[in-house]
């Protein structure tokens, strides 16, 4: 990690602090009294040699010192020069914990262990450190997707229309020829009623209107019987008409598909008219 510090003042601070004899605006509190002197001699011994091996820039090899420094003698100094050395060494983690460690022994002055702590905690934001050794990262495997089924209605093309001869529609035929036939017939049979009507009507005599009398009822018949097979063979030739047009009309013509993508499923429909 590189910081852009001011080193030598930071150096001259920490000898400050480690000989008794800080500045003003040096953070630590004064020195708790040793356990024993043997042990404060060996710790001032530590506090040194890791003053040197900062100054000579080795971070790592110094916190280690001010470490033991503390252990053998707990002056809050120790703290915070260990902060310090990993700070500029590149170990934001560990200068946390000594920054924080260093502010519960109660400094008269936190300003600058609170800017160093914002650096740090800054720097680890925009840099998250790798996980320590041993430590697993349990990640909860993700769900398989769903596929998405998606319904699509197209309309293919227009195309020419190709109409098929009516003269190969057999059902037609068969329509319009019996149309023809029964009224045909009831043509045929509504005439000859008509006709024996109109000769009974026609009479020049008595005599010769009694003879056509009988057959007046017949002709009556025919007459309905006639009309009724002109509306029926009327009709079927009307079907046959229609079924001409059907038959010439293209059969409108229909395809279906199927697109499979990862995750989506597309179903399409073409209809042509």
């Amino acid at each position: 990690m590189k910081h852009v510090k001011h080193a030598p003042s930071i150096a001259c601070l920490l000898l400050g602090v480690l000989s008794g004899t800080a500045r003003a605006d040096d953070p630590t509190p004064p020195p708790t009294a040793p356990t024993t002197p043997e042990a404060a001699a060996q710790a001032k011994a530590h506090a040194d040699a890791g003053t040197r091996l900062y100054d000579a820039q080795q971070y790592e090899k110094a916190a280690e010192e001010y470490q033991q420094a503390y252990l053998l003698d707990p002056v809050p100094g120790y703290l915070w020069a260990s902060g310090q050395a990993l700070r500029l060494g590149g170990d934001c983690v560990k200068a946390l914990r000594a920054y924080r460690a260093f502010l519960r022994t109660k400094p008269a002055d936190e300003t600058k262990v609170n800017t160093n702590i914002e650096r740090c905690e800054q720097y680890l934001k925009d840099h998250p450190p790798p996980p320590e050794p041993g430590t697993q990262t349990t990640t909860t495997p993700a769900a398989p997707a769903q596929p998405t089924v998606i319904i699509k209605t197209v309309q293919a093309p227009q195309r020419p229309m190709v109409s098929r001869p009516w003269t190969g529609d057999v059902a037609g035929h068969v329509l319009v020829g019996s149309g023809v036939a029964v009224a045909a017939t009831g043509v045929v049979l509504f005439l000859g009623g008509r006709k024996t009507i109109q000769d009974n009507n026609n009479a020049t005599s008595y005599d010769q209107f009694a003879a056509g009398r009988p057959d007046l009822d017949a002709a009556h018949t025919k007459q309905t019987i006639g009309i009724s097979a002109i509306a029926v063979g009327g009709s079927l030739v009307l079907a046959g008409v229609v079924h001409y047009f059907i038959h010439t009309r293209p059969i409108p013509e229909q395809s279906v598909t199927v697109s499979v993508t990862p995750g989506q499923t597309t179903v399409g429909f073409a209809l042509a008219f």
